[in-house]
């Protein structure tokens, strides 16, 4: 009897406006991304239609009960994500894009029936509402000269297998996916799909797949890119070096910013936190430094209902002084290890169910995740690629990131986290990286 196999490969990346990702096989042009920076200045802002601009996504990001449930489950997979992560890589920093893996399991949940489609929602919710909602997250992201985020899909089917019609169209249709039938185990097709995500992006460096298994016949590659400036940048004059003291008890020297300015920002017994807002969206960065318990003792006490009290707890200070480091992370995430323990059948070829995609015994193969980000001065720029293929408060605030501390890049509409990770003093930038 034939088989068919769907492979997953999840591969997400975000990097700050500034530096190059520090990742050769899916790094942004240097050139690129200064040129851009170059190009930022607070004189040539409009603020105002910045200001228009954040509000127009968050109308645009008005959810129903049903898609906020969505949402919802896309922070608590950001956690499910951040306790293995804490679990693998104990004290070095790391970064992932649960917005991004959250989209490609909705996505194979719409070819799945019984219990794989149960165990799928337990994750996504009802993929009804799964697909509603990210049809409308996609259709509100920003488009303007100081934020910029896309989400691409595309869809590749092995033609030597009877996959649905009606499947592939409705990818087409809820997830704006490019659908191509393809010989996939032919290198020069995986050639033709990073090339249309290179024109897609404007960027000839991007390698979203690799060769997959031979026998693969259905494979997505999802591809989340975001570009966004601070509001308030930090002045580079005023970025020096400081004391950084790891929870092992090392201090490092490493390059941090700094500015004075007002913020969200709030504080009790256990930890510090402030949001700093992009220009031209709803996207924020919050940044949560614990006050003396170790990182990794603090984040296996996070969750999603913990992440939106920090948010309900954040006020306007007219003053925050803030000193933040200048850093990079890369991180590979073992999201199939992840997984397998809330979709196990989808990975089971005797058990799973895909008979949405084909008739044949179709199961999930492997899924990936591979995360990269910068922090810089200028602002942040997030890419995320998921590829599944289917085998008591001061008189001044004083927020001084000077050990291990977390962050997360949301929206102000939905609070679904795009981007998270943890910085724990490795890959620091330092001056001549940074030129």
């Amino acid at each position: 009897m034939k088989i068919t196999i769907i492979e997953a490969l999840a591969l997400s990346f975000g990097l700050l406006v500034g530096c190059s990702s520090g990742n050769a096989a899916q790094q942004t042009s240097v050139d690129a991304v200064q040129d851009t920076v170059d190009a930022y200045s607070l004189k040539n802002i409009d603020f105002s239609l910045a200001y228009d601009l954040c509000q127009k996504q968050k109308e645009a990001l008005a959810l129903t009960n049903a898609e906020r449930f969505c949402a919802n489950k896309v922070n608590d997979l950001a956690f499910m994500s951040l306790h293995q992560m804490v679990k693998e890589q104990m004290d070095s920093s790391f970064v992932v894009s649960p917005m991004s893996l959250n989209c490609a399991i909705a996505i194979a949940g719409n070819g799945a029936a019984g219990k794989t489609l149960q165990e799928i929602e337990q994750l996504v919710g009802p993929i009804a509402d799964a697909n509603s909602f990210f049809k409308k997250y996609h259709a509100a992201l920003p488009h303007n000269d100081y934020s910029n985020c896309s989400i691409l899909n595309y869809l590749a089917v092995n033609p030597k297998y009877p996959i649905k019609e009606a499947f592939t169209k409705s990818i087409a249709d809820k997830y704006d996916a490019c659908v191509k039938s393809i010989d996939i185990a032919n290198p020069k097709s995986v050639k033709q799909i990073n090339d249309w995500f290179c024109r897609q992006l404007n960027d000839e460096s991007v390698e979203v797949v690799k060769a997959p298994e031979v026998e693969t016949a259905l494979l997505l590659a999802d591809v989340l890119d975001f570009h966004a400036f601070w509001t308030s940048p930090f002045d580079s004059e005023l970025t020096s070096d400081d004391d950084f003291t790891t929870d092992s008890g090392n201090t490092l020297q490493i390059p941090m910013m700094y500015q004075e300015n007002a913020c969200l920002y709030t504080e009790n017994a256990s930890f510090q936190a402030v949001s700093l807002p992009y220009l031209g969206s709803c996207y924020r960065m919050l940044l949560v430094l614990p006050k003396s318990e170790k990182l990794n003792k603090f984040s296996s006490a996070m969750n999603a209902n913990a992440f939106l009290n920090i948010l309900n707890s954040l006020k306007k200070e007219d003053l925050v002084k803030l000193h933040l480091p200048r850093f990079r992370c890369v991180a590979d995430m073992d999201a199939k290890k992840m997984l397998a323990k809330f979709i196990p059948s989808a990975f089971d070829a005797k058990k799973a169910n895909f008979s949405t995609i084909c008739a044949l015994p179709t199961w999930l193969n492997e899924i990936s995740h591979k995360t990269s980000l910068e922090v810089t001065e200028q602002g942040t720029k997030a890419r995320s690629i998921t590829v599944e293929s289917f085998l008591v408060k001061a008189e001044t605030p004083e927020f001084r990131a000077t050990h291990p501390f977390l962050y997360f890049i949301y929206d102000d509409a939905t609070h679904a986290i795009m981007l998270m990770g943890q910085f724990c003093g490795d890959g620091a930038i330092y001056d001549e990286e940074n030129n």
